[in-house]
């Protein structure tokens, strides 16, 4: 039993506690955001604009 503590000591830390509490609303804002930049950028999205969008993701989440 004392070998599995350190788990609920690691999923208890609060940056983790934070990315589960928004996880499920980035998963669903991801898609559209995602899929509208596919939409409007033909040729591909640069590097930049990925990173811009995963922003937009957690920023809205």
């Amino acid at each position: 039993m004392v070998e599995w503590m350190w788990i609920g000591r690691l999923l208890s830390l609060r940056v983790l506690v934070g990315i589960g509490l928004i996880s499920y609303s980035a998963y669903l804002w991801h898609q559209p955001i995602f899929a509208f930049a596919r939409i409007r950028l033909f040729e591909g999205e640069p590097e930049w604009v990925f990173w811009l969008l995963i922003a937009a993701t957690f920023a809205l989440a």
